[in-house]
């Protein structure tokens, strides 16, 4: 997995191909949600925008206390950011006490819970009879070491026994969890060793779920269980056991090199569905390096929404062009960030499907009518604005014979007459589009133009609103 752009101009892989193709869970009003893009660019943000950050690791469920808390790691994206709220879809993460939170900079450690977590699709709720064995069911995948191992019990109906005066009497119900080694090819290497002879009593009609985990273990292995206890028989007795889940817990060896991620615990509750746990999004800013003039250096990464500053990561980073500062144009980017900043512009956009350098460069650059160009092995860029530029005379008497012609261009039935521009509005995030045309104009043939990274109405708004 890369980055949202390569670092040459070339044609994409058939990979890429199929990640361009992909719905953005930014900008895709069907795709919003935390997925697991396997395969899929990392993202990498600019400005301030809202998004939907990915999962970096698979999420899984643990119960504790007879409540389920659900476990996952999301990526934000490549860089360093200045997090300004987290929300479950447009609340407020505050309003959820059941949700604990970390935010991972580069560099840092997940310390909330552990991730490289591996759950069995095969354990799905069985229901466990007196003296039949459960499984065997793998555990973890061929080529990985467990080192804990925990299972999932769920008791539908509760744990009672209904008795003659309309109480509910304490009954217990008794399981063995058993485990062996086996190799990469699935083959027993081991005897059965017991992980746990386990009990639970209650009188009560709510489900009970408890997890059991093992840990002190070194290897790949297939887990079984049986119900030691006998079932009440009657319709009096409410002791269904069933096998939940399985999963295995192994060494944290993955690495998201560069990357900001978010680690989120989340019990659930009436106010917090399962569907709701995939609808985190973030509004955040990014932090990059400014080019410090008087020191004649970058300076360490701060807030920042100039697309200036935007290009100049995108020709820099690792992720990117790895440029160095000799074959940028420093100083225009210079003056080009000086002029945004006096005007309020910004550039503010997720790259989260794969797309190359170029094409990067010229995106960040539209929004500010900006062009990127190469000379003499350096990345120059050239602003769209009022200039003064030289004036001659042309007539008969300079101009070589034959060689002047004039050639005429007149407007047709499919000439654009208006103008329909789209932008991703951060009042409501999601795209907008405003008309406009000249005055007298039927607008009958309008041109659709959409502004990535322009977020607001007012590109330019007044001194006071940047």
């Amino acid at each position: 997995v890369t980055a949202a752009f390569a670092g040459k101009p070339s044609l994409p892989s058939n990979q890429q191909t199929a990640s361009m193709a992909a719905p953005s869970p930014t900008y895709s009003m069907t795709a919003q949600g935390n997925l697991a893009r396997l395969d899929a660019a990392i993202p990498v943000q600019y400005g301030r925008m809202m998004a939907f950050p990915d999962l970096a690791a698979q999420p899984y469920a643990e119960y504790s206390g007879n409540e389920q808390y659900v476990y996952q790691l999301l990526e934000l994206g490549m860089g360093y950011y200045e997090v300004e709220a987290i929300r479950i879809e447009d609340t407020p993460i505050s309003s959820f006490p059941e949700i604990d939170y970390e935010i991972i900079e580069p560099g840092g450690s997940l310390t909330l819970f552990p991730a490289n977590v591996t759950t069995s699709v095969e354990v799905a709720g069985q229901l466990a009879e007196n003296g039949v064995w459960l499984g065997p069911y793998v555990a973890n995948a061929s080529g990985t070491t467990a080192t804990s191992l925990a299972i999932d019990i769920v008791l539908p109906r509760g744990l009672f026994y209904a008795n003659d005066s309309g109480g509910l009497a304490t009954v217990a119900v008794y399981f063995t969890v058993e485990a062996r080694l086996i190799d990469d090819d699935g083959v027993a290497i081991g005897s059965y060793f017991t992980l746990g002879n386990e009990g639970i009593m209650a009188g009560t009609s709510t489900p009970q779920r408890h997890t059991y985990r093992y840990p002190g273990l070194s290897g790949r292995y297939e887990v079984r269980l049986q119900r030691t206890s006998a079932p009440g028989g009657t319709s009096r007795y409410a002791d269904d056991l069933n096998w939940a889940g399985l999963r295995a817990y192994l060494p944290e060896t993955r690495t998201w090199p560069g990357q900001t991620l978010i680690a989120m615990r989340m019990r659930a509750s009436n106010s917090l569905s399962s569907q709701a746990t995939r609808k985190v999004n973030v509004i955040a800013t990014r932090k990059l390096p400014v080019w410090d003039s008087a020191a004649g250096a970058w300076t360490s990464p701060q807030v920042t929404r100039l697309p200036a500053w935007a290009m100049a990561d995108i020709l820099r980073a690792d992720y990117g062009g790895g440029l160095a500062d000799a074959r940028i144009g420093i100083d225009e980017l210079v003056t080009l960030a000086a002029t945004c900043a006096a005007r309020g512009e910004t550039f503010d956009a997720r790259f989260d499907n794969v797309l190359t350098l170029w094409e990067a460069l010229r995106k960040v650059g539209q929004s500010v009518r900006t062009r990127p160009y190469m000379q003499g092995g350096i990345v120059h860029f050239a602003r769209d604005e009022a200039a003064t530029v030289p004036v001659a005379l042309f007539s008969m008497r300079n101009m070589v014979r034959g060689s002047f012609s004039v050639d005429y261009m007149m407007p047709t039935d499919e000439t654009a007459d208006s103008i329909n521009v789209g932008y991703f509005d951060e009042d409501v995030w999601s795209m907008r589009r405003v008309a406009a045309a000249l005055p007298g104009s039927a607008s009958e043939v309008p041109l659709k133009v959409d502004l990535f990274g322009v977020t607001r109405f007012r590109h330019n708004p007044p001194r006071g609103r940047q």
